[in-house]
């Protein structure tokens, strides 16, 4: 049985380096709303929504999720597990977190400055196993890529900076907290991520983002993995 696609190329390993990045990730925005000094754009965004609508923030971030990978379908985006997991994993974690008391809020400044920067860390050092573990590009990301297809005159850089600014300008209007919390980790989360994948020695360029096709062709010896490497297209 160790001999199958399955095991030979890693899997269970890497559902787990999956899971427990999307933990962190939901783990970041938890900390990132404990500390009540600024959300990130996508966490002002769905506490706006969820303030307006009475929905938690948890369940917010999972509706949104689903909904943009509706568009990653219609823009006939690749969909992975780690697309799905993404969705339903990161929001629940942030409820779990957020209603249980796991982390209460505090009044200490010293110690929300400690959760912004716990939030940082932990979404650099999620980012890092979730996309190492190559089972699929996130929702937004997926999203990200779709519109630079549709919009090949705009840098990636420049598509991800509008979605972003317009899901911030939107949560604000709706009553997400935007503030200082907001700029740090606009501007140190991807630093800090570059500094988790060079500690690690770990090269984006170097994982294919596996779809659901991918990955049952692995799993049937349809595939092999090598054929990514070697920069050959992916399933049809």
């Amino acid at each position: 049985m160790n001999s199958s696609p399955f095991f030979r190329y890693r899997y269970p390993a890497r559902f787990v380096r999956l899971m427990v990045g999307l933990v962190l990730f939901g783990l970041s925005s938890a900390l990132n709303l404990r500390s009540l000094l600024g959300n990130s754009p996508w966490n002002a965004f769905h506490e706006g929504i969820s303030i307006m609508t009475g929905v938690s923030i948890g369940r917010v971030a999972q509706l949104v999720g689903a909904l943009i990978i509706f568009i990653d379908i219609v823009f006939k985006e690749p969909i992975g597990f780690g697309t799905i997991a993404n969705m339903l994993v990161i929001g629940g974690t942030m409820d779990l977190i957020l209603e249980t008391g796991l982390l209460p809020e505090s009044a200490s400044l010293p110690v929300r400055i400690l959760m912004l920067a716990g939030s940082i860390v932990c979404v650099a050092f999620g980012s890092w196993l979730y996309m190492s573990a190559g089972m699929g590009a996130g929702p937004r990301d997926s999203l990200m890529v779709g519109l630079a297809k549709r919009f090949p005159k705009l840098s990636v850089g420049t598509i991800r900076n509008a979605m972003e600014l317009s899901v911030l300008v939107v949560g604000w209007l709706m009553g997400g907290l935007v503030g200082f919390g907001t700029v740090a980790f606009s501007l140190l989360a991807g630093p800090t991520m570059q500094w988790v994948f060079r500690t690690f020695h770990y090269d984006v360029r170097t994982t294919h983002a596996e779809s659901f096709v991918d990955t049952f062709g692995v799993w049937s010896g349809r595939i092999d993995p090598a054929r990514w490497s070697a920069g050959e297209e992916t399933a049809e």
